[in-house]
Parts: structure tokens; sequence; C-alpha cells
């Protein structure tokens, strides 16, 4: 289910999550207007998620997944609050902040995105412009 974001859940959920740890509704809103979204899944999901065509929204995804795919966002907040155990794929992202803890980040023709992230291994960056990373790496 969808439900709104207070701003308290933005604020706690915005700080990535270790690895430690891992539904299938696609968000898809061409030219929507502003939104904040929630949504939550039951642990232990293999299904993976798919987040595209999203602009002017933030969204905090809840629960367990074994993958993300984020395509075609401009101008929103991601907060992937629990570890994705697999990768999480972005590509054609744009003035965006992305929070999330993974196994590993491969980023695809974006630009202008502030990254949050926990990774247990290094990013793969291809054709992409203007990006900052705050955050930490496996180390072993």
């Amino acid at each position: 289910s969808i439900r709104v974001a207070t701003q308290s859940q933005i604020q706690y959920y915005s700080l990535p999550r270790r690895i430690d740890s891992l539904h299938p509704p696609t968000f898809n809103n061409n030219n929507a207007q502003k939104h904040d979204m929630t949504s939550s899944s039951s642990s232990g999901s293999s299904m993976s998620y798919l987040l595209q065509n999203l602009t002017n929204v933030t969204i905090l995804l809840h629960g367990s997944r074994p993958t993300l795919h984020i395509k075609n966002i401009h101008n929103c907040h991601i907060y992937v609050t629990e570890p994705t155990l697999g990768p999480v794929h972005l590509t054609n992202c744009h003035s965006s902040d992305i929070r999330c803890s993974c196994y590993q980040l491969r980023i695809h023709d974006s630009s202008q995105v502030k990254f949050g992230v926990w990774v247990r291994s290094g990013p793969i960056i291809e054709n992409c412009k203007e990006m900052v990373f705050e955050g930490d790496y496996y180390s072993g």
C-alpha cells in the first residue's frame, strides 16, 4: 500500500543502513505533481522493485528485495530504508538524492545525483557527471 510519508520518517530514513541482514509494486508517475510516498513490503520478498518515470517525488521504500532498478527520474528523493542484498541499478537519473545500502551500485547515463550509500563493493559508474557520494564501502 502507498501512504503519505511524514517529515520525521523522511529524516530518519535519509541515512543509509549497513548491509547486515534483505515487492513488487512499480511506482510510475509521468509528469506527476510533487508527492511524498512510502511503501512497505513483507520481509524476505523474492521480487525486485522498479521505480521509473518519476518527477518531483520523495519515496521511502521499506522492506526486503534482491535488486532495485531506478530509471528515468528527475528531481526525486529516494530513501531505501533496508539493505538491498544485490545490486541497485540507476539509469538516466538527474538532479536527485538517493540513500541506500546494497551489495553493488551501478550508475549509467546520470547527472547531478547525490548518493548517501553503504556499498559492499565499489560503484560502477558509466557516462555520468556531477555525482556526489557520501557514505562508506565494505572494508573486509
